[in-house]
């Protein structure tokens, strides 16, 4: 049971709160719990003191943005699904992104519905 709040516990890491909105709800609809960070740091806090089934990275945010963070899962160990947000498709090419194990890259703007899709491909509800 704790495996499956585990699995349907999101965080969602993006400086523009319009974009965390939409996002929030459409998961929250398709059965994910959600908890929000507006940048980096906080993310980063988050990913320290709780447990996901998978995080939804902003590329551009205010102190650590995406990469960074991807590059500080990928030293403690890479095992959170992740999906990476970003309007600049060439970063798909940096290694931290090629490398990370569980790793989706969407291009902005971002489908709010192959979002969700993309998070129930990493993080199945129910499993």
């Amino acid at each position: 049971m704790a495996q499956k709040m585990i699995a349907s516990r999101v965080l969602l890491a993006d400086d523009d709160a319009r974009i965390r909105m939409v996002f929030r709800k459409k998961l929250e609809d398709a059965g994910y719990s959600i908890e929000e960070a507006s940048n980096g740091e906080e993310a980063w806090e988050l990913l320290q003191d709780k447990e996901y089934g998978i995080a939804i990275l902003d590329m551009k945010m205010p102190g650590l943005h995406g990469l960074e963070l991807l590059a500080r899962l990928t030293a403690a160990g890479g095992k959170l699904p992740v999906i990476i947000c970003s309007a600049y498709e060439q970063l798909q090419e940096e290694f931290v992104v090629s490398t990370y194990p569980k790793l989706r890259y969407l291009t902005k703007p971002v489908d709010v519905n192959n979002l969700v899709a993309t998070v129930k491909e990493l993080a199945p509800v129910g499993v």
